[in-house]
């Protein structure tokens, strides 16, 4: 936690149905994946499975890597623990924190909140855009669980999305270092 203060709490992802799944079977797919391209390369039968097989690789690999780990208190600000590159908020910058409800979550992603609508897009949407900008406002999307996301809001017009296990709890121990900032609900 070199830089981010010392942690004081973890809190673990709140992880929906398909992360369950996919957290115990991206290694296995991902390897059976590789030996049965090396077989094909092997062989000498290279062809577009070979591709495509290696492409289902790098997807699975990019997903591991971006998706949240877990969420840090620490005593600088929070920090949104990734496998490639951790993320930083610090207390100073917080405007208010609020757990948010599912409606509240799909209305600030206006149109595209059919999108959100099935687990396998909303993961989708969560890699391949994690900042999003409306109107100068930028959403940072760092969660996996609508129905336990809680926004982090900023100054200079930032939210961070995130997803604690325990979405009351976070609350409880945030409002530690925020105080009145931390809310129970937007209103």
């Amino acid at each position: 936690m070199e830089g981010f203060g010392a942690a004081i709490y973890v809190f673990r992802v709140a992880p929906n149905s398909f992360f369950r799944v996919f957290k115990g079977l991206w290694f296995p797919i991902c390897f059976s994946l590789i030996c049965i391209a090396l077989i094909l390369l092997l062989g000498g039968y290279v062809s577009a499975v070979v591709v495509e097989a290696m492409f289902v690789v790098a997807g699975f690999v990019f997903v591991k890597a971006h998706v949240p780990r877990c969420y840090v208190l620490t005593t600088r600000g929070v920090v949104v623990k990734r496998l490639m590159g951790d993320v930083f908020i610090p207390y100073g910058e917080v405007l208010r924190v609020w757990k948010a409800s599912v409606e509240e979550v799909f209305r600030d992603f206006r149109v595209e909140s059919w999108f959100l609508t099935h687990t396998a897009l909303w993961v989708f949407k969560q890699l391949m855009s994690p900042r999003m900008s409306y109107d100068g406002e930028k959403v940072y999307f760092y969660t996996t669980d609508p129905e336990r996301t809680v926004i982090i809001e900023c100054y200079g017009r930032r939210k961070y999305y995130i997803s604690p296990g325990e979405p009351k709890e976070f609350l409880k121990v945030i409002s530690i270092f925020l105080g009145g900032k931390a809310l129970k609900s937007k209103s």
